[in-house]
């Protein structure tokens, strides 16, 4: 991937992303990735196709759009069963930010950088959203970054950028990221994390984004 590419995807991801304070269950990551697909280029939306082409996992389609959702495929892929992807990738999703005494360091488990010559896909299981995006980014655009390796950086980085600005992937107030909270509402019962994952969003978005 060209230095122009990944500049022009990331950033312009993050600026469409902090101007949407939404939840991100599998439409949400959809809707962000439709609008960041907008002003991309036509160059670099081919560029990134060719990367997505790559995805013989089956996971997802291998449209911009569904790719958004590809990295919680990939961590509940083995969920039920070995949970070796599970518990690889399921702490890169958030951080637990504190609202009442932040601490960016012990939010992030330490926030430990990567091994010499080790790959942000290999890295440590305690590692939050904040420390993958900035390891993904980098591979991005890095030019000498496997195939494979820009593939998942890719899709992590698509995916993580939307649940960085879900408000309750990014905070917490000693409730889980909200997971300990009770919500019931008009067609919902369950968590106040699920709420803003999944209900919030669905009253906005188009019913044809599913």
């Amino acid at each position: 991937m060209s230095r122009i590419l990944h500049k022009s995807f990331y950033l312009i991801l993050l600026l469409v992303c902090a101007s949407q304070a939404y939840a991100w269950g599998d439409r949400g990551h959809r809707v962000i990735a439709l609008i960041a697909w907008h002003y991309l280029t036509p160059a670099t939306q081919a560029k990134i196709d060719n990367i997505l082409r790559l995805d013989r996992s089956g996971l997802t389609a291998t449209d911009f759009a569904s790719e958004a959702t590809w990295a919680d495929a990939y961590r509940d892929s083995d969920r039920n069963t070995t949970r070796v992807r599970y518990e690889q990738t399921r702490h890169w999703h958030y951080i637990n930010l504190e609202i009442a005494h932040p601490d960016f360091v012990s939010a992030c488990f330490g926030s430990s950088p990567l091994r010499l010559s080790q790959r942000a896909s290999e890295g440590s299981a305690q590692s939050c959203s904040v420390d993958k995006v900035e390891q993904f980014a980098r591979e991005l655009g890095a030019v000498n970054t496997t195939d494979a390796e820009r593939l998942f950086a890719l899709q992590f980085v698509m995916h993580l950028v939307g649940d960085i600005h879900q408000p309750l992937h990014a905070s917490d107030n000693d409730d889980e990221g909200g997971n300990t909270l009770s919500v019931s509402a008009k067609n919902f019962d369950g968590s106040l994390h699920a709420f803003w994952d999944n209900a919030v969003i669905a009253k906005g978005a188009p019913e044809t984004i599913a």
